[in-house]
C-alpha cells in the first residue's frame, strides 16, 4: 500500500544559478519530475524556485538614477545580458564594480540576495522545515558543501 503524500508541502531547498527550471539537470526539473509527480505530491503546496528571472528587468524597461540619468548602459533583459560567458562572479558582493556590466551583475547579484531572504521569508511563514530529504553525491558530498 503506498501512503497518500497529498498533504505534504514540499519546499526546494537548493537549486543552480542561473538556470530555467525547463532545464532537464535543473533541481526544479528534477523536483517537479521525480519528487511532485513521482510521490503524487499536490503542486500546488509546493514551494519550488525559478531563478530564471531574479533581477532582469521587465522588457523594455531602463533604470533611471536620482538625477534621471540612465543608470545602467546594459539592460539586463536576459540570463544572457548579465551573464555573457555564462559565469557568475561572486566576488563582486565584495567588491567595486569597474565597469558597466559589472555594475549590472552587481545589482542582479544583490537582487539574488533579497530573493533569497524572501525565500527564506517564505519558509518560515510556512511554519519552517519538519523533514528534510537530502542527497548525498556519488563522491560523498553533501548538498553544495564542496569545492
Amino acid at each position: 500500500v503506498k501512503p497518500s503524500l497529498g498533504d505534504l508541502t514540499f519546499v526546494q531547498i537548493d537549486e543552480f544559478y542561473p538556470i530555467s527550471p525547463e532545464q532537464h539537470n535543473s533541481f526544479h526539473h528534477y523536483v517537479s519530475e521525480f519528487y511532485i509527480k513521482g510521490f503524487g505530491l499536490d503542486p500546488k503546496k509546493a514551494l519550488l524556485m525559478d531563478c530564471s528571472r531574479i533581477g532582469l528587468d521587465p522588457e523594455g524597461a531602463r533604470r533611471f538614477g536620482l538625477t534621471g540619468e540612465p543608470e545602467d548602459h546594459v539592460l539586463a533583459e536576459r540570463m544572457e545580458d548579465v551573464w555573457p560567458d555564462g559565469c557568475v562572479d561572486l566576488t563582486l558582493r565584495v567588491r567595486e564594480a569597474t565597469t558597466r556590466l559589472e555594475r549590472v551583475q552587481q545589482r542582479v547579484l544583490r537582487q539574488v540576495d533579497q530573493w533569497c531572504g524572501e525565500y527564506e521569508a517564505k519558509i518560515r511563514a510556512l511554519g519552517g522545515i519538519g523533514f528534510i530529504m537530502g542527497g548525498i553525491g556519488p563522491d560523498g558530498h553533501v548538498a553544495f558543501n564542496c569545492q
